[in-house]
Protein backbone atom coordinates (compact mmCIF):
# COMPACT_ATOMS: atom_id res chain seq x y z
CA UNK A 1 0.00 0.00 0.00
CA UNK A 2 1.28 3.45 -0.90
CA UNK A 3 1.82 6.13 1.72
CA UNK A 4 0.33 9.51 0.79
CA UNK A 5 1.32 12.92 2.07
CA UNK A 6 -1.21 14.55 4.35
CA UNK A 7 -0.17 17.40 6.67
CA UNK A 8 -2.86 16.66 9.28
CA UNK A 9 -3.64 13.44 11.05
CA UNK A 10 -7.36 13.87 10.37
CA UNK A 11 -8.99 10.44 10.44
CA UNK A 12 -12.01 11.71 8.46
CA UNK A 13 -9.98 12.63 5.38
CA UNK A 14 -11.37 10.98 2.27
CA UNK A 15 -8.82 12.21 -0.27
CA UNK A 16 -5.10 12.76 -0.23
CA UNK A 17 -3.83 16.11 -1.56
CA UNK A 18 -2.76 14.30 -4.73
CA UNK A 19 -6.42 13.48 -5.43
CA UNK A 20 -6.31 9.78 -4.56
CA UNK A 21 -9.32 8.48 -2.66
CA UNK A 22 -8.26 7.03 0.69
CA UNK A 23 -9.65 3.86 2.17
CA UNK A 24 -9.45 2.13 5.51
CA UNK A 25 -6.13 0.54 4.60
CA UNK A 26 -4.55 3.72 3.17
CA UNK A 27 -1.57 5.23 4.89
CA UNK A 28 -0.84 8.96 5.27
CA UNK A 29 2.06 10.87 6.74
CA UNK A 30 3.13 14.46 7.22
CA UNK A 31 6.77 13.54 6.64
CA UNK A 32 7.81 13.69 2.99
CA UNK A 33 10.62 11.17 3.55
CA UNK A 34 7.99 8.47 4.21
CA UNK A 35 5.80 9.23 1.17
CA UNK A 36 5.76 6.46 -1.45
CA UNK A 37 2.85 7.68 -3.62
CA UNK A 38 4.10 8.71 -7.05
CA UNK A 39 1.29 11.25 -7.50
CA UNK A 40 2.18 12.95 -4.22
CA UNK A 41 5.88 13.00 -5.04
CA UNK A 42 5.31 14.40 -8.56
CA UNK A 43 3.02 17.12 -7.17
CA UNK A 44 5.16 17.89 -4.12
CA UNK A 45 5.79 21.54 -5.07
CA UNK A 46 2.09 22.18 -5.81
CA UNK A 47 0.99 20.47 -2.58
CA UNK A 48 3.53 22.43 -0.51
CA UNK A 49 2.52 25.77 -2.03
CA UNK A 50 -1.19 25.02 -1.47
CA UNK A 51 -0.45 24.10 2.14
CA UNK A 52 1.53 27.33 2.64
CA UNK A 53 -1.33 29.37 1.14
CA UNK A 54 -3.84 27.68 3.48
CA UNK A 55 -1.62 28.37 6.49
CA UNK A 56 -1.23 32.03 5.45
CA UNK A 57 -5.01 32.47 5.27
CA UNK A 58 -5.44 30.87 8.70
CA UNK A 59 -2.83 33.17 10.26
CA UNK A 60 -4.45 36.23 8.66
CA UNK A 61 -7.88 35.19 9.96
CA UNK A 62 -6.46 34.65 13.44
CA UNK A 63 -4.84 38.09 13.35
CA UNK A 64 -8.10 39.70 12.27
CA UNK A 65 -9.91 37.94 15.10
CA UNK A 66 -7.35 39.15 17.65
CA UNK A 67 -7.63 42.71 16.33
CA UNK A 68 -11.40 42.58 16.58
CA UNK A 69 -11.42 41.08 20.06
CA UNK A 70 -8.83 43.53 21.41
CA UNK A 71 -10.69 46.55 20.02
CA UNK A 72 -14.09 45.33 21.23
CA UNK A 73 -14.53 46.84 24.69
CA UNK A 74 -17.50 46.62 27.00
CA UNK A 75 -19.09 49.80 28.43
CA UNK A 76 -17.02 49.58 31.63
CA UNK A 77 -13.79 49.50 29.60
CA UNK A 78 -13.11 45.79 30.06
CA UNK A 79 -11.90 44.09 26.95
CA UNK A 80 -14.27 41.44 25.65
CA UNK A 81 -11.62 38.76 25.15
CA UNK A 82 -10.32 39.23 28.70
CA UNK A 83 -13.87 38.76 30.00
CA UNK A 84 -14.08 35.49 28.05
CA UNK A 85 -10.78 34.29 29.46
CA UNK A 86 -11.88 35.08 33.01
CA UNK A 87 -15.08 33.04 32.75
Amino acid sequence: MKTHFHPCSDADTERAPCGTWLGETSHTTGDWSHVTCGHCLRNKDRIKSAQAADEKVIVEQMGAMVDHMSSNQTPNGERAYQRLLDE
